[in-house]
């Protein structure tokens, strides 16, 4: 028996393939801007980006997917990201 759609089953396992290998780059970069001086905290993320890349495989071709990456992309992309900002030297009001 056809499978219908199958174009679109198979477009949509490889966006959630690239899902988890997002979630390696983050641990790559995480562990290149530590080692080059960056904030020793990134360390310990580049780890748990590694680890949410191996939950994002293990969970591929389920609904809960989508809700682990927008779990990790908070932890990994958001969190950093403010805590780099309230580093910064506060700049003069325009």
């Amino acid at each position: 028996m056809r499978q219908p759609f199958g174009a679109f089953t198979l477009s949509v396992k490889v966006a959630q393939d690239k899902l988890s290998t997002a979630f390696g780059g983050y641990g790559v970069s995480f562990w290149v801007s530590a080692s080059l001086g960056g904030p020793r905290w990134m360390r310990p993320m580049s780890l748990i980006a590694w680890l949410a890349c191996g939950g994002g495989m293990s969970l591929a071709g389920t609904p809960e997917l989508y809700l682990f990456s927008a779990a990790a992309v908070a932890i990994l992309a958001i969190a950093p990201g403010v805590i780099l900002l309230r580093g910064e030297p506060a700049g003069e009001a325009a």
